[in-house]
């Protein structure tokens, strides 16, 4: 369990959201790093996350593909409301910048 501005947080997936919350409460100048660090870690850390595959379940049971692909939106989400700078993890294949233009 951490703490988010006082308020007890108990993470469902803490890896690996707990580097979300980190960054959160980091102070201004660390969080590029901090949400960085956040999506470089966010595919393998979804791995056992309820649904990762799914496409592939759904591409062998011949279902219609209604998959996002392995998107890190929480890592851009971030980056749009604390307004970082995202220059050190743009080009990372599961960060969208095609949503936030520059």
């Amino acid at each position: 369990m951490s703490t988010l501005d006082g308020v007890d947080v108990t993470l469902s997936h803490p890896r690996p959201y707990g580097r979300l919350v980190t960054a959160v409460q980091a102070p201004p100048d660390a969080q590029p790093k901090l949400v960085g660090q956040f999506v470089q870690h966010w595919y393998n850390g979804t791995r056992k996350v309820r649904g990762w595959g799914e496409h592939l379940r759904q591409q062998r049971a011949g279902e219609p593909l209604q998959y996002p692909g392995y998107w890190c939106f929480t890592g851009a989400a971030l980056t749009k409301l604390l307004d970082i700078d995202d220059a050190a993890y743009r080009d990372n294949e599961y960060y969208p910048e095609a949503f936030l233009p520059r």
